[in-house]
């Protein structure tokens, strides 16, 4: 039950969804109701096709990515620390000394971008260690160590590395703040 959330995340997604139509179909082919299966399929085929498409899993992502204008760091405002959030960077793996930058790893390189303009002393860092990933380090470890490469020094770096989902990043994220005393209204 400890990842529920994070299985039923993927159901969601357009693949995840489309699986569980097909399965769903298969269950009425096996039942002998092989109109409701034919139906199940095809819709399922048809929604994992519809999301496929570049122009509309583009318009979507655009339609969210664009209700926040982007910004130059030059333009940000001063706080006391910026926050990172896991889900961007894949702890190495034992015989490798560095980690695996996924699609969300840009936000740890703009995170150094904003502490090397000196629109933040402080770098906070949150994601744990993921069961299935073995004996490997806590996402944070493995992003303190590429804001490490990119030149932020290891004293200006905080890290929690407790957490196993976005909601407990978030959670150990704020105690972390409340501990070293910086006020929310001061993190970007």
């Amino acid at each position: 039950m400890l990842y529920l959330d994070k299985i039923l995340a993927q159901l969601a997604y357009p693949l995840g969804f489309s699986l569980v139509l097909t399965l769903l179909a298969l269950l009425l082919f096996g039942l002998r109701r092989r109109r409701w299966g034919a139906i199940l399929l095809t819709l399922s085929l048809l929604w994992l096709g519809l999301w496929s498409l570049p122009v509309v899993s583009d318009a979507l992502r655009l339609s969210l990515e664009g209700q926040y204008p982007r910004q130059a760091v030059t333009d940000l405002p001063t706080a006391d620390a910026v926050v990172v959030l896991g889900g961007g960077i894949t702890p190495a793996p034992p015989d490798w000394p560095y980690p695996d930058l996924g699609r969300g790893a840009d936000r740890v390189w703009h995170a150094a971008r904003i502490y090397r303009a000196g629109k933040a002393s402080r770098v906070i860092i949150s994601g744990g260690r993921l069961p299935w990933l073995g004996k490997r380090t806590s996402e944070a470890t493995a992003m303190r160590q590429f804001l490490s490469d990119l030149g932020v020094p290891p004293d200006a770096v905080l890290i929690e590395e407790q957490s196993r989902s976005t909601y407990e990043n978030a959670q150990h994220t704020a105690q972390l703040l409340q501990r070293h005393e910086i006020d929310r209204k001061s993190v970007v």
